[in-house]
């Protein structure tokens, strides 16, 4: 290794710590206000760096909100990825991966619920600025929701083979859409917190509902029912006087 290749991978390791300071800044004061956001001067003091620091390695405020979204995907990866290796049959097949699947992006989500409603929140509403990448693609981060589900369909084994091509078409699409749908529905407050994971599991089943063999449609159908039952409006009671 030349003395000009290893400056150029220390200056890339440093890169890369000063990114990982910033997101960790970030993510502390989204965590610690009553409100979740933050002001990039006070991500500044908070990370300890220059007011031109963030910009020069995001860009924007709303690079460091796509930034903490991408670690949200990798986070929901590796709680996918440890569920299913200490699972007995490796997590099943496709169908019972995809709920797998379902099921650790709704531990992630849960575990920092305003600040994950905050990021949510900030891609429905900033559209392209938040979901597209530093290079300008406005569809990284539906990509990205597609990728957990293709992982999780893995080689599609459990789906009806003759709905397999179609499945590989279009289901990882709707799966992410269905999530999706249901995230911002949690992050609005119109789903709460606990019902959050029937919202899911209820996407889940009625997406693979129209692929799986007849057999596995009466399990997809009891799912369906307990999620739903799950998800029945709250009425509120009481009592009130003209």
């Amino acid at each position: 290794m030349t003395a000009t290749s290893g400056r150029l991978r220390l200056m890339d390791r440093k890169r890369a710590f000063a990114r990982e300071e910033i997101l960790n800044a970030a993510e502390r004061l989204l965590r610690a206000g009553d409100v979740p956001d933050f002001s990039m001067r006070a991500l500044c003091e908070e990370a300890g760096v220059s007011f031109a620091t963030p910009f020069n390695y995001f860009g924007s405020k709303a690079g460091i909100l796509r930034g903490l979204a991408q670690r949200m995907f990798d986070a929901i990866i590796d709680r996918y990825s440890a569920d299913t290796a200490v699972a007995p049959t490796g997590g099943g097949d496709a169908i019972d991966r995809a709920f797998v699947m379902g099921e650790a992006g709704c531990a992630v989500w849960l575990e920092r619920p305003a600040m994950h409603r905050f990021l949510i929140g900030s891609m429905v509403a900033d559209g392209p600025a938040v979901a597209g990448s530093l290079n300008g693609d406005p569809e990284e981060m539906r990509t990205r929701s597609r990728a957990l589900w293709i992982l999780a369909l893995g080689a599609y084994d459990g789906i009806d083979p003759a709905m397999r091509p179609l499945a590989e078409a279009a289901l990882p699409e709707q799966l992410a859409i269905m999530f999706r749908g249901a995230a911002a529905l949690w992050a609005g407050g119109e789903i709460a917190d606990d019902q959050f994971a029937a919202a899911v599991e209820l996407s889940t089943a009625t997406s693979l509902t129209g692929y799986v063999p007849a057999d596995r449609r009466v399990a997809l159908s009891g799912r369906i029912a307990r999620a739903a039952t799950v998800l029945a409006p709250r009425i509120a009671t009481g009592s009130h006087s003209d």
